[in-house]
């Protein structure tokens, strides 16, 4: 879980210790953007959950294309006999 951040408090801390207040509020900017960008295990399970499932239908989709490729050169090998066989 993001933590909570009084960026103003943070901003006036610096400040009385010597920072020069651009620097201030840059430095709490930056601070406060990392703890949005924090990631939590229930993120990475999400994201898992989801490549497993796009996997999944990957595969599937593979298996698929196999399948249709094989039905198609199956076809194509009769037919070529087929007209082997008429030209003999």
């Amino acid at each position: 879980m993001p933590f909570a951040i009084d960026t103003h408090a943070a901003v006036r801390e610096l400040e009385n210790g010597g920072f020069e207040p651009n620097q201030a509020e840059a430095l709490v900017s930056i601070i406060n953007g990392a703890a949005d960008a924090q990631v939590t295990k229930a993120d990475f399970k999400a994201l898992e959950d989801r490549s497993k499932a796009d996997f999944k239908a990957l595969r599937a989709d593979f298996k698929a294309l196999e399948d249709q490729s094989k039905a198609d050169f199956k076809a194509l090998e009769d037919q070529s006999k087929a007209d082997f066989k008429a030209l003999r």
